[in-house]
């Protein structure tokens, strides 16, 4: 699948548009109003007039930049889980 970076042109736009893409495709959310979006997708917005640009590669790469690691979940060592949560992998003993 390839991902096109794209930010819109105004803010009912960007409403609209994430939207769309939230509910009929999939969507990433950047800083700095920046979405990771599927290049197929961009026919979505393109029927609903909605108007965007592709984001420049700058822009891209400083936003990409601040993200910040996911935090890891952590399993109190006081709280035992119980065997069904075991199973789902959540917590480790």
């Amino acid at each position: 699948m390839q991902i096109v970076y794209i930010k819109f042109n105004s803010r009912e736009d960007q409403i609209r548009g994430f939207y769309e893409l939230a509910t009929k495709a999939q969507v990433t959310s950047l800083p700095g109003g920046v979405y990771a979006v599927p290049l197929k997708s961009l026919s979505l917005l393109d029927e609903q007039n909605i108007s965007y640009r592709r984001a420049a590669d700058a822009e891209v790469l400083l936003k990409r930049g601040s993200i910040r690691a996911p935090v890891t979940s952590i399993c109190p060592t006081s709280i035992r889980p119980t065997s069904d949560v075991r199973k789902q992998n959540r917590c480790r003993t």
